[in-house]
């Protein structure tokens, strides 16, 4: 019996007339055939490592066949890589850069617990229950003709925004704000660098932090209900229709205020913070 013919898809073909015959793959008999076990689906759609880089959970770390799996996934870092995209039928978990309070409201302490030395809010952005010291429509630009000081019947001037927003030592290089509607924190730095955080800069860089589009994670998670969704879209249509916008323009920080666009103040409030204090538009009138 002649020898087999080695097939390797490399190698030469067979040479005929020398004794040789070519050997075909083998094929295991009927009955025979290997079976292997399905893979284990992950929690969602997930991108592979070999074209992403993305982290994927071990499957061996989870048992999907347990009652918990949705808090084992919750609970894990890497689970928002293996999710897939946010969506209506794909809600993810509490976005964990949004502020920890929200959408709880802090609870208020005395002033004298907030800072360790007296602090001075410019008069200005100094908020006053009865007679609003500024109103500023967020939805707009802070140009000067887009302010309005309440108290002395006029629009400010350069000499009204220069001066700094607070002269507490450690909030003049950088101010942490927040707002009960809103789950981000705003951090606001000078313009110029050396020098302490004025007035305008207050105003300009919380117009631009609110102008943001909003992403898919801060808008199908599980802390944000059906209700506050709805809310939040009804909100965008408003602003875009009062300002003259199409109404399927991207939702942006500022709709989460629910209409509540003015500017009339600042608050100190705890760890060194302050609070953003609003009004609707209707309310300024």
């Amino acid at each position: 019996m002649s020898a087999p013919y080695l097939y390797t898809p490399q190698g030469p073909p067979a040479r005929e007339g020398l004794g040789y015959r070519p050997a075909t793959p083998y094929t295991a008999p009927p009955g025979h055939t290997p079976r292997f076990a399905p893979p284990r689906r992950l929690p969602g759609q997930h991108y592979s490592p070999w074209r992403s880089g993305s982290p994927v959970i071990p499957p061996e770390e989870y048992d999907y066949d347990d009652d918990d799996d949705d808090d084992k996934v919750e609970n894990d870092p890497r689970a928002r890589y293996t999710r897939g995209p946010p969506g209506p039928n794909n809600i993810h978990p509490r976005p964990d850069y949004w502020r920890p309070a929200y959408p709880d409201k802090l609870r208020p302490c005395p002033l004298k617990h907030l800072f360790s030395t007296p602090i001075h809010i410019d008069p200005l952005l100094r908020y006053k229950k009865t007679a609003h010291p500024i109103r500023y429509d967020l939805r707009f630009s802070p140009n000067l003709d887009q302010i309005f000081l309440p108290v002395f019947h006029r629009h400010p001037t350069i000499f009204d925004i220069r001066p700094l927003a607070t002269t507490h030592a450690e909030s003049r290089h950088e101010l942490r704000l927040w707002h009960r509607l809103l789950p981000w924190y705003i951090t606001i730095t000078p313009r110029l660098s050396g020098q302490g955080i004025t007035v305008g800069d207050v105003l300009e860089q919380l117009y631009k932090e609110l102008m943001k589009p909003i992403t898919l994670y801060d808008y199908w998670n599980k802390a944000m209900s059906d209700e506050m969704r709805l809310a939040v879209d009804e909100a965008s249509r408003m602003r875009a229709r009062g300002m003259g916008f199409r109404t399927d323009q991207a939702i942006c920080r500022i709709d989460y205020l629910l209409g509540k666009t003015v500017f009339v103040g600042l608050v100190p409030s705890l760890h060194g913070t302050f609070e953003v204090k609003t009004i609707a538009v209707e309310d300024s009138r």
